[in-house]
């Protein structure tokens, strides 16, 4: 049975663990030719999630759609992306009770880390990210949803992205983009695709993200016929953002939306 219970607290980031989880690291192939970027897959036992990694960029998997496998994730310190420097990639610690990953890179500002870990049993990607004093800082969350319909072009009139938060709802039919400011009522998006839902065997499913609205002066749900986002901005004092990602691969719009509006949320903090 998939957990259905986040504890939206620093406490969710810092639990015993109870089962094995799997590491590996090795170069990443495609085809049997060296890609030149590093793969780390983590297994919980329940899921597996993919960390690529070519020197500059982190992608996420599984697979190339969803969280995007060539680099899903953005930080900007006054105004120069973490995906803009070159950057370091270490396992920080291998199993049996968890999977942790660790990538830094160097900004204007100061080091920037992002820490992935991957419980026990657990079908959730954390994610904690230690940012440096700057006048600008944001965070970028990019993805695919479901499928890349064969590219922009040739799946723009056939892609039907969708995104739910909480409250509310985003069916975007033939617009190109709409911008939603979420509300401290909202710290989740889930990005999917009514063409491309896997109830119909089309595309891998829907993936999602959730974010500590305490940490952030504001956070907005991007969703356009091509990539979808979740864009934060973090208070000018917070030095940690904490994230929990799924991909949902193998899951229903339905069954996924489902999940996270079951969701039981205990906030921390003001």
């Amino acid at each position: 049975m998939i957990m259905k219970t986040v504890r939206l607290s620093l406490l969710l980031f810092h639990s015993v663990l109870h089962a094995d989880v799997s590491v590996s690291q090795q170069p990443e192939k495609r085809r049997g030719k060296e890609t030149g970027r590093t793969l780390v897959k983590l297994d919980s036992g329940t899921r597996i999630y993919e960390l690529r990694f070519n020197g500059k960029q982190i992608g996420l998997g599984p697979k190339d759609a969803n969280w995007y496998g060539n680099g899903f994730l953005h930080i900007g310190i006054d105004g120069k992306k973490s995906s803009e420097s070159e950057g370091v990639l270490s396992v920080v610690k291998l199993g049996p009770k968890v999977g942790l990953v660790n990538v830094t890179w160097q900004s204007p500002g100061g080091p920037v880390t992002a820490l992935f870990e991957l419980r026990d049993r657990d079908d959730k990607l954390l994610v904690t990210l230690k940012l440096p004093d700057a006048k600008s800082r944001s965070i970028q969350l990019q993805c695919y949803p479901s499928s890349f319909a064969g590219g922009y072009r040739p799946g723009k009139d056939t892609r039907k992205r969708h995104t739910v938060t909480a409250n509310r709802e985003v069916v975007l039919g033939n617009r190109n983009n709409e911008d939603i400011m979420l509300t401290r009522e909202e710290p989740w998006a889930l990005f999917a695709d009514d063409h491309f839902d896997f109830a119909l065997k089309r595309g891998i499913g829907p993936c999602a993200a959730l974010y500590y609205p305490h940490e952030t002066k504001s956070a907005k749900a991007r969703t356009s016929n091509y990539a979808s986002y979740l864009i934060l901005q973090p208070l000018e004092d917070v030095k940690e953002v904490h994230l929990v990602l799924w991909d949902f691969e193998g899951i229903s719009n339905a069954k996924a939306i489902e999940y996270m509006k079951a969701l039981e949320l205990e906030r921390a903090g003001k």
